[in-house]
This record gives C-alpha cells, sequence and structure tokens, in this order.
C-alpha cells in the first residue's frame, strides 16, 4: 500500500502498487488529521507491519511523533535521535566537526545583519541555505554567491518564510555521496557515487547524471565516523565535496533516509529498500562493508529532472537557446547509455509518464485500476 497526500507526481501507477491510501497532509493543524488517519487505517489493517517513509519531511514528522503510533508498527527509519541531528545542519556540521571530519566553515544567522556580517567573516565565494526541512532559498537548494555584488544583487531584505539560514564557504569540485547501511553504529555496506551533472546550471541542484565510483577510503573511513558517533541503525546517504585535485574533501550533510537516487546504489548490487526494512526489523545483515564489492562506472540518469532543469535555465536566461539544444543533445544521449535510470521503467513506464505529463505540462492522470484504502478524505487530500 502507498499513501498519497504530499502531491507524489504518478507513482500511484505503478504496477507494484496494489493499493492506494489518500491521507490528509502532516502540515494541516499541526498532523493531528494525519496521525489520527494514521491510527485508525492501522486499527483497521491488521497486515501492515511497517510503515516505510520516504520524503524528508514526512521522516522528520514520523521521528517526532514516533509515540504516538504506540509501537503499533515498526518505523522503517533511523532512531529519533539521529533523524532529529542529521536534518538539522547546524547539529550535523557540529557534530562532523567534533567528529574530526573536515568542514568548511560556516555560520548560522538570524536577521538581515548577521547575514551580512557573516558572508563579510567567511568570504567569497559562498552558499546560503534554508535550514528547515524541505524548504528552499529563492525557490533554490541553496544560493551561490560569488562576491559581495551578488550578496546585494541576490538579498534585497530578509527572505520570507526563513528564522535561520546557514552561510557556508562555497567548496569547489565534484559531489561524493556514500549510499550506506550501518547497524548499532557500524557500517554493513556502502556504494559510493560521483555527482556528474545536478539539475541546476550552478550545479547546487538535485542529482540527474552521476556514476558509481570506488571506495574513496578517506571518505569512507569519515562516514564509518559519523555513523558511530550517534550508534546508527538504518540507511542513509552522506555527501561530501571532494577538490577537483582529488587530495582534499569536506562534509556536506548527512540524510538519514533513502536518497532521491537510491536506484543507483540498488542497481550496482546494493538493495538499500530490502536492508532498511531488516535492519527496522532486528536483523543482522550478512553484508560486511570492508568486502562489499560493486562496479565502478556504472552510470545513472534522472532524464525528467534534467529536462525540467534545463526548462528552468531558459526561463531564468542562464542559458541561451543554441547552448540549450546542446545540452538537451547531451541529455538524451546519457539516457540512451545510461546503465540505470532512477524512475524510468520499461516494464514499468506509467509512472516516469505521468511526471512528464504531470511536471512538463500541468496535466493530471487517474488512478487507473488501484483500489483505495480507508482513511476519511479531508479537504486537503488530494
Amino acid at each position: 500500500m502507498m499513501g498519497l497526500g504530499m502531491g507524489e507526481p504518478g507513482s500511484e501507477l505503478s504496477r507494484h502498487v496494489r493499493e492506494v491510501w489518500h491521507h490528509p497532509h502532516p502540515r494541516l493543524d499541526g498532523g493531528a488529521p494525519f496521525l489520527r488517519a494514521l491510527r485508525t487505517l492501522v486499527d483497521k489493517r491488521g497486515d501492515i507491519s511497517a510503515l516505510f517513509p520516504v520524503s524528508e519531511e514526512m521522516v522528520v514528522f514520523l521521528a517526532r511523533h514516533r509515540a504516538a503510533l504506540d509501537d503499533r508498527v515498526a518505523v522503517v527509519s533511523p532512531s529519533p535521535e539521529v533523524v532529529e541531528t542529521f536534518t538539522d545542519k547546524t547539529q550535523s556540521l557540529e557534530l562532523a566537526r567534533s567528529a574530526g571530519i573536515a568542514t568548511d566553515p560556516f555560520a548560522i544567522v538570524h536577521g538581515m545583519d548577521a547575514l551580512r556580517t557573516a558572508a563579510a567573516e567567511i568570504g567569497y565565494p559562498l552558499t546560503v541555505r534554508p535550514l528547515a526541512p524541505g524548504l528552499r532559498l529563492l525557490d533554490r537548494k541553496a544560493v551561490i554567491l560569488q562576491s559581495a555584488e551578488a550578496f546585494e544583487t541576490t538579498f534585497g531584505g530578509w527572505p520570507e518564510g526563513h528564522d535561520r539560514l546557514l552561510v557556508q564557504r562555497f567548496a569547489t569540485g565534484p559531489r561524493h555521496n556514500q549510499y550506506f547501511a550501518a547497524r548499532n553504529g557500524r557500517l554493513v555496506a556502502c556504494v559510493e557515487t560521483r555527482i556528474l551533472r545536478t539539475n541546476a546550471h550552478d550545479d547546487t541542484g538535485l542529482a540527474v547524471l552521476g556514476e558509481t565510483v570506488e571506495h574513496t577510503p578517506a571518505l569512507l573511513a569519515d562516514t564509518a565516523r559519523l555513523v558511530g558517533a550517534l550508534d546508527y541503525t538504518g540507511v542513509g546517504v552522506t555527501q561530501f565535496i571532494v577538490s577537483p585535485d582529488g587530495r582534499h574533501h569536506c562534509f556536506l550533510e548527512l540524510n538519514p533516509r533513502i536518497g532521491g537516487a537510491h536506484a543507483a546504489p540498488e542497481a550496482a548490487g546494493l538493495r538499500l529498500s530490502r536492508l532498511a526494512l531488516a535492519l527496522a526489523d532486528g536483523a543482522d545483515p550478512t553484508e560486511d562493508w570492508r568486502s562489499f564489492a560493486y562496479p565502478a562506472g556504472l552510470t545513472y540518469v534522472w532524464t525528467f529532472g534534467d529536462i525540467s532543469g534545463l526548462k528552468r535555465s531558459l526561463a531564468d536566461r542562464a542559458i541561451g537557446p543554441v547552448a540549450a539544444l546542446g545540452r538537451l543533445c547531451r541529455i538524451l544521449a546519457d539516457a540512451i547509455r545510461a546503465d540505470a535510470h532512477l524512475t524510468w521503467s520499461l516494464r514499468d513506464p506509467l509512472p516516469t509518464v505521468a511526471m512528464f505529463v504531470n511536471g512538463l505540462f500541468r496535466v493530471a492522470l487517474p488512478p487507473w485500476g488501484r483500489r483505495e484504502a480507508g482513511a476519511d478524505r479531508s479537504p486537503a487530500d488530494p
């Protein structure tokens, strides 16, 4: 069964989804309607033994309200302490620093004067990022500022919807992700990928093209330190920026959940979904990360995100028509050559088709052939 209520574009059309549960959005009235609907569903259905939150917002919500479920079902997620630590950028960076992991200089600021002061003290180039889970800053994941002039042009005032912002020295170089599973603070499996392109013209966005690479020993050691520091049990992904020459790196963040590109490690042989379920059930996986092998050079793409990013770049005039045509050709060529697609499957095409139709043309598709389950509809439901 799959829950719907947070704007998921067409995932309910998958042939693997047998039943759909429409629920209120967790933000509605502090989450009380969602919790009531969830408890009612679990009470009525004796066959539901686990909840598997996927989005960051849902992972954080269930971590904060896990006690309200009264152990009715297992939650396939790390402990609430781990989730709270790593979704709070301040706590995660301070934990990394205390564990001896390199981080670029950073500051947490409240208000325009503090933002301007931190920018001057940290120096340019720098990046400004939102701190609350799920929020975007000026409709972006992060804002890169190359100079004081760029700061004044970008920030005419304090952005609405943010009480705090993270200001950090901008690190140049490719982003490396380590998709891992851990039990009681010990890594049991890990796959490393390198991001080759994102959906934003300034490379701050979501990965749309990447490849698996051999383990970088220093990154693997840092990931092991982080999971050990909080007795981590579950799956997640650590992100690092590696210098162009490969000699230095800095910690970016740890996401205590399956990432958006989890299909890449799955294609490389790391069954993160199954491992997450096993760990939530208390099992001791047999995989040993010291001997875990996977193919390096396996490429993966997210073509929908790539095309959507190109569309946005054109709208923002960050790229001209000729350059856009060249990039579109590269997107299509990469889609043909890729070893793995993050959403597309020839055996299960409808979710991706719906994503393109819904996302690019704003046309909703009906949930053909899916049985709907138990929750009462509310004004917040789709």
